[in-house]
């Protein structure tokens, strides 16, 4: 959320004098803020599917917009950089886990299921749109920042209410099993004629599917969650997903002070800018 949105508050809520309802930072400690909200961001969901199967989809989404609650608070109280970034690093990375703890709503779709997912999965995108609501508001009535961050940080937390009251302990199941039986179930039906006989092989080509995964890789399903996640496959993976969206990142939020900074350009040349 925080990489699509943050341009609709950075150059304009963010800059703003205090006295006239901003932030008062500078376009470095914006940029500083966006680096590390964005880059933790993009590394949590890596982590939040144990929490789902350690605390259900009822407790972690309750608690993941609990989180997301208290950091939009302490952004809209913070004082210094620190407590800037420590609160836009917290409603960031939290945002994914309440996302991820609704995606069991799909299995009530059996139907549409990947219509459903793919809309739970794609809903985080039109969250950036929130911050562009900030600036209008901003703009338009003159409400500041405090006041904004402080009433989502609200509504945020009656969410995190309301999640405790209505999500189930468990996911919702599949009420047609097509999840089992889609993979575990499927089979191949080989025909064969041998003296005018005809023989039925059924092959349940889960099974062999699975047991070849199994015999070549290893199974890993019923490891502790610590076994799994120090092979070295995953850190191998983790490294090279945390070092390609630290670059990825690292380039686009210091793209806009580039051109901003006017030292580095000659002054005929500006009109570009």
């Amino acid at each position: 959320r925080i990489v699509f949105g943050w341009a609709g508050i950075s150059g304009s809520l963010l800059l703003a004098e205090k006295k006239d309802g901003g932030v008062g930072l500078t376009t470095d400690q914006c940029t500083e803020i966006f680096t590390y909200a964005s880059s933790i961001s993009s590394v949590t969901p890596l982590f939040t599917g144990w929490v789902l199967d350690e605390f259900g989809p009822r407790k972690s989404s309750s608690g993941f917009n609990l989180l997301v609650s208290l950091g939009l608070f302490m952004f809209a109280t913070a004082e210094t950089q620190v407590g800037f970034i420590a609160g836009a690093v917290l409603f960031s990375s939290s945002g994914f886990g309440v996302q991820y703890a609704s995606a069991h709503l799909s299995n009530l779709f059996p139907k549409n299921k990947g219509l459903a997912i793919s809309l739970i999965m794609g809903s985080i995108t039109l969250s950036f749109g929130v911050f562009q609501i900030f600036d209008l508001l901003w703009i338009t009535y003159g409400i500041g920042y405090q006041s904004l961050f402080q009433g989502y940080a609200i509504i945020v937390g009656c969410s995190s209410l309301l999640s405790m009251i209505i999500w189930p302990d468990t996911p919702y199941e599949d009420v047609d099993n097509r999840d089992k039986t889609s993979f575990e179930s499927s089979s191949i039906q080989i025909t064969g004629t041998r003296n005018e006989n005809t023989t039925n092989l059924i092959i349940d080509s889960g099974h062999v599917m699975r047991s070849l995964i199994e015999d070549k890789f290893g199974s890993k399903k019923n490891d502790s969650v610590i076994n799994q996640i120090t092979t070295t496959k995953y850190f191998m993976l983790n490294i090279f997903y945390i070092t390609t969206v630290f670059w990825a990142n690292f380039y686009l939020a210091t793209m806009v002070t580039e051109i901003q900074d006017r030292q580095l350009f000659i002054e005929d040349r500006q009109v570009l800018i």
